[in-house]
């Protein structure tokens, strides 16, 4: 992707519309601009970052053409040196001012330099650029903002991003997000459920409620995804996150029939194999965990065999089947 090769940094990659980000115009390369471009790239051959991406540089500022300023943006970047490589995304911003690329390069180079308020204004040209999916924009608005480790400017510019699309329930979910990492947990909260207010049947926010809500309580987790889940029974995230948080309440044997019914509704799913088996062990069900692990063992794509056998080898100890307990043991390679 074009972005992670210009800036291998934590960035978020907006959904495009279309095959590709359109191309400038080709332009001929004169004999002066050729003698240049070929300077660049021997100074880049010696080591000369600096001499390289400065020779692009003013080349791109010259010709007008943004493939350059592209290019002085890599070879600065691969030379480490982050001033140089903003100064070259914004030439390539400002030769192409409509251009998703150059908007999200030169944000998140103002991200990784820890100047998070200045990256607001290309964010905000980038999150109504033509051709970007807005709502899954704002879901992987935190990602690129989690090179910034100032985590209340993060919500601070998050909140100016979103104060633009009040009935938008992504941009709602990516404040209760960046709250929560700025350890706002009220704020948090009121962002998640104004989210789920604006979509009822999407697990997300409701997800995002229930982490912040974990903190103090492992049973209002639990009964806030209970609820989502009794609306949306069809909900396989939001019933999977239901079932952890019943584990977490030490509700074993309410997570396991909701394991189950995952499994029902995804019977080859051989991580729900092994869930169930785990906590029917557990809870000493011990006809239903070796069922369980057994057939992990039988199936040739299951990645941890051995892991079952183990587990298999423990059943047969609980049961003081010492014989079965040493011939499952002594299978594991």
């Amino acid at each position: 992707m074009l972005i992670r090769r210009l800036v291998p940094i934590a960035v978020f990659a907006f959904a495009l519309q279309g095959a590709a980000l359109a191309q400038p115009d080709a332009k001929e390369l004169n004999e002066p601009t050729l003698y240049e471009l070929l300077l660049g790239e021997i100074a880049m051959q010696r080591g000369d970052y600096a001499l390289a991406a400065k020779t692009y540089l003013e080349l791109a500022r010259r010709t007008g053409d943004a493939r350059v300023a592209r290019r002085a943006v890599e070879v600065a970047n691969q030379g480490k040196l982050p001033e140089l490589a903003l100064e070259a995304a914004k030439t390539w911003q400002e030769i192409e001012p409509k251009s998703p690329a150059a908007l999200q390069v030169v944000a998140a180079l103002l991200v990784s330099a820890k100047r998070v308020d200045e990256a607001e204004p290309y964010l905000e040209k980038l999150l109504t650029s033509e051709g970007v999916d807005l709502e899954r924009a704002f879901l992987q608005l935190n990602r690129l903002l989690a090179a910034n480790s100032d985590k209340t400017a993060n919500l601070r510019v998050v909140r100016k991003l979103a104060a633009r699309h009040p009935d938008l329930a992504p941009a709602h979910l990516a404040i209760a997000q960046a709250a929560s990492a700025a350890a706002d947990d009220k704020a948090a909260l009121a962002a998640a459920r104004r989210a789920a207010e604006l979509r009822p049947d999407w697990e997300a926010p409701v997800v995002m409620e229930a982490q912040v809500l974990q903190k103090r309580s492992t049973a209002e987790a639990a009964k806030r995804l209970g609820q989502f889940v009794e609306k949306n029974p069809s909900s396989r995230e939001g019933r999977l996150n239901y079932a952890r948080a019943l584990i977490l309440d030490k509700r074993a044997p309410e997570a396991r029939k909701q394991f189950e019914a995952l499994l029902a509704a995804n019977p080859g799913n051989t991580d729900l194999i092994y869930t169930i088996g785990l906590l029917a062990f557990q809870l000493k069900d011990y006809s239903v965990a070796e069922d369980s692990m057994k057939r992990l063992v039988g199936d040739a794509a299951y990645r941890d065999p051995e892991g079952a056998r183990f587990i298999l080898g423990q059943i047969a100890e609980e049961q003081k089947q010492w014989p079965r307990a040493i011939e499952w043991y002594e299978q594991i390679q």
